[in-house]
């Protein structure tokens, strides 16, 4: 393979990485020897292994690692690599979602613009031998808990220093709301591809570190019952010309009409999106659970009740879209997201008026009356919206029918299974 960095011949093993279409990373580890004779061709892969890419009958695709993109781990002399999949005729591998966030990029250049996202991770941390539903009761309040405080304090920075050393820039990180719930804000990333690309590292990386703690990590939304959920908000705003597209300085908000239209198409479109961006059955316990989630289909300046606000900021304004979840697959969210605000902009969607009330207080016909609409309150219903979204549907390409069938799938199974709560509930009816 031509052009190999000097930095990378010193690495002993490459760990090529897919994301299924669950959204969960899938690796495939090579010295350095492979890369050379087999990286610019492309790796064999067997694609009917990987949720989501291919049928038994068709399963063979080629991995070419992307050079310019490794993420080196730190303490080791190993680094993740992306493997770019094509079918065996040369094509790209339509069912491989990081092809997915490939294709919007080249959409939002056919647009005139490029996008950064500002990813907030937040997720549970558990002692090795903790149930999530039986954890200890910390009375008074756990977000920004101090370090003198917190025992996950420790791990949490390790790992914010792991990500920096493996070049992904960090903001900042602190506890969050509820017991073990940390989270890690990145600095925001040139485009769709790279986000994702981070966002899967991290996972990876904090489960790697966790191991040596004696811990475990989970980015299921609601682990523990009674506490809040964990959210993976976005931080979005197009570029055009180097500058930032969604600025105003004339506006109340600081806000462009091309800003607004963003909003209003993320508006029309998020229920048809949410299967996408919150898509397990466990997600719904987040939406529909109260404790802050964001169920309420609204906007609004700096208002933390509306599903999208705008946070405060001079000269460089972003929109912090707060329904996604950790459990999401990250290139397929940010392409539905990203999808719905250009629809936006192309149909000059405008926004209703932003809501500046604390939405949680609303009465139901205050919310009625102010045409706030709410979230799918489960996966089923998520998935009957996303089937009547054209935008959507176009957005995700072929993955759209896998994706469906699996979701389906999944819903049967939940629907069919007897919980012990149940058992508890209704056994002596």
């Amino acid at each position: 393979m031509k052009d190999i960095p000097d930095k990378l011949h010193t690495v002993k093993w490459f760990h090529g990485f897919v994301c299924d279409v669950y959204g969960r990373i899938r690796t495939l580890s090579f010295p350095l020897e492979t890369l050379l004779n087999e990286g610019e061709k492309g790796i064999g892969i067997d694609g009917s292994s990987i949720k989501g890419f291919a049928d038994i009958e068709d399963s063979d695709i080629l991995g070419i690692p992307e050079m310019d993109k490794v993420i080196p781990l730190p303490e080791t002399t190993e680094v993740l690599i992306p493997l770019r999949t094509y079918k065996d005729d040369g094509g790209p591998l339509l069912t491989d979602p990081r092809n997915v966030a490939y294709r919007t990029e080249k959409t939002l250049m056919d647009y005139g613009f490029s996008v950064k996202i500002r990813p907030e991770m937040e997720f549970f941390v558990f002692r090795s031998d903790e149930d999530p539903l039986n954890v200890r009761n910390i009375s008074g309040p756990q977000y920004f808990l101090p370090p003198s405080e917190d025992e996950m304090a420790e791990y949490r920075k390790d790992l914010a220093e792991h990500l920096i050393e493996a070049e992904i820039p960090v903001r900042y990180q602190h506890h969050e709301n509820a017991y073990g719930q940390m989270e890690i804000e990145l600095i925001p990333a040139e485009g769709v591809v790279r986000t994702g690309d981070f966002i899967l590292a991290h996972k990876y990386i904090s489960k790697l570190l966790a191991k040596k703690y004696g811990l475990r990590v989970t980015y299921m939304p609601k682990p523990i019952p009674t506490e809040a959920g964990s959210g993976m908000h976005m931080h979005i705003y197009l570029e055009k010309d180097g500058g930032n597209a969604f600025y105003d300085p004339d506006d109340r908000y600081g806000l462009s009409q091309t800003a607004r239209y963003f909003i209003g198409g993320i508006l029309e479109h998020v229920r048809g999106f949410t299967a996408i961006t919150n898509p397990t059955v466990n997600s719904y316990k987040r939406i529909a659970g109260g404790l802050e989630a964001p169920a309420y289909i609204a906007w609004g300046a700096r208002n933390r009740s509306a599903l999208l606000r705008v946070p405060a900021g001079k000269g460089n304004p972003d929109i912090e879209i707060r329904s996604p979840d950790p459990s999401a697959n990250p290139y397929l969210a940010e392409s539905v997201i990203i999808h719905a605000g250009l629809d936006g902009i192309k149909r000059k969607i405008e926004p209703p008026e932003p809501v500046e009330d604390n939405i949680y207080r609303m009465s139901a016909s205050k919310r009625r009356k102010s045409g706030v609409k709410t979230l799918p309150m489960n996966l089923k219903e998520a998935v009957e919206e996303m089937k009547s979204d054209e935008v959507i549907k176009r957005a995700l390409g072929p993955i759209y029918d896998v994706f469906v069938s699996l979701k389906e799938e999944e819903w049967a199974r939940f629907i069919g299974n007897t919980s012990p709560w149940e058992i508890e509930r209704y056994f002596d009816v």
